[in-house]
């Protein structure tokens, strides 16, 4: 296991039981790998490392639209993004 996945597995879990967003459907693996990848990519040209992850705000990770399942956790994830 790599820290940037450690890292964004722990941000994934608290995401997952936020009880400031009740999630409509809540992510799940798949959500995580695709996220997980996008997460990677930008480790790969040195734009974010574990340590970066680590001490993100909830709503302020990157590509969190890639964790949403529908329409309305979109539209709920935008207002807590804010």
């Amino acid at each position: 296991m790599t820290p940037l996945f450690e890292q964004a597995l722990i941000k994934f879990l608290q995401l997952r039981n936020e009880t400031n967003f009740a999630w409509r459907k809540k992510p799940s693996t798949s959500e995580f790998i695709n996220w997980l990848t996008l997460l990677e990519r930008k480790e790969e040209v040195n734009e974010m490392t574990a340590e970066d992850l680590a001490d993100i705000e909830l709503n302020k990770l990157p590509y969190l639209h890639s964790l949403v399942k529908n329409q309305s956790d979109l539209n709920a994830l935008e207002q807590i993004k804010m």
